[in-house]
């Protein structure tokens, strides 16, 4: 669709795109210069170059937005590195994404336009017969310029995250103004569409809290009563969980004993025996008079407990 067609009349300014200031029916606030903020997400869209060597050519235009939803325009002019007092930069945008509705097919639809001239940058809209800078711009707005416009704006200040759009730019005065259209006319428009990065995933819930499973021993025995080398020492003990007081009949059980600091040779591994854990040691001769040392430990589901004993061999 041919845009701009008699661009003059149907904005209704005496040169180019919009009016100068002076010349507008409202004026546009000025805003100054902003910092730009590192985007992320760019489509770079190609023109093509040469159309008019007078005219101020647009190479590429890249698109892209930050996490926050600010959009940024970056046109690229190859032949002005500077913003000069007779150029016009324009970005117009589509934002239903249909070509017969806002300004109509001249204009691709716009329903908004931003223009970048005279170190200024405005936003206006179609209000049915041009576009009207009387509602003003947002404070997003922003603009800076080498080798090109950068030009940025919240998505939300234009209403929508998907839009069609396309550039513009008019340099030179009446009668020899120059004109460069990205994409060419005739060639309809871009489409952009805002990205986010997702937040990250939640991290896993951690598992769920138990309480610490405890044990505790009774009826602990040794037998004979008299221990005497040569000869044979059982130890017993009964485990139970202190959270339901029944007896603990499986797990691990260690048995460790010594006479005078000499450990004892067991007779069988420790077990369980009914409900009972046993342990069974030999007697050597070696340890006759010997003080004695012992302990028993259980280990049940994580939890671990031990009975320690002394006893005196005859």
């Amino acid at each position: 669709m041919w845009k701009l067609v008699h661009v003059l009349t149907l904005v209704g300014v005496a040169a180019g795109v919009f009016a100068a200031v002076a010349q507008s029916e409202v004026a546009r606030p000025r805003l100054a210069h902003a910092p730009l903020t590192r985007d992320s997400s760019p489509v770079t869209f190609q023109d093509s170059v040469g159309e008019d060597p007078a005219a101020a050519d647009i190479t590429t235009v890249t698109v892209s937005n930050d996490d926050n939803s600010l959009i940024t325009f970056q046109i690229n002019i190859s032949n002005r590195p500077q913003l000069t007092s007779d150029m016009h930069v324009a970005v117009f945008l589509d934002t239903d994404q249909n070509a017969t509705n806002g300004a109509g097919p001249q204009f691709e639809g716009a329903e908004l336009a931003i223009d970048l001239a005279q170190n200024d940058v405005a936003l206006a809209r179609w209000n049915g017969s041009k576009f009207d800078f009387s509602a003003g711009s947002p404070s997003s707005l922003a603009f800076a310029y080498t080798n090109g416009a950068t030009i940025r704006i919240k998505a939300g200040d234009l209403g929508v995250t998907t839009f069609n759009f396309w550039a513009y730019t008019l340099a030179g005065t009446d009668p020899d103004v120059h004109r460069d259209y990205a994409p060419d006319a005739g060639h309809g428009t871009w489409n952009y569409q805002v990205k986010i990065t997702p937040p990250p995933p939640p991290p896993p819930p951690p598992p769920p809290t138990t309480a610490q499973l405890k044990l505790a021993t009774d009826f602990f025995s040794i037998f004979p009563k008299h221990l005497k080398a040569p000869g044979e020492l059982n130890a017993a003990v009964v485990v139970r969980r202190l959270d339901t007081g029944r007896q603990v009949r499986t797990g691990q059980v260690v048995c460790k004993a010594n006479a005078g600091g000499r450990p004892l040779p067991l007779v069988e591994p420790g077990q369980f025996f009914k409900g009972t854990v046993n342990c069974n040691w030999h007697l050597p001769k070696w340890a006759h008079s010997k003080q004695l040392k012992g302990s028993i430990t259980v280990t049940f589901q994580g939890a671990k407990i031990t009975r320690s004993f002394t006893a005196k061999i005859a």
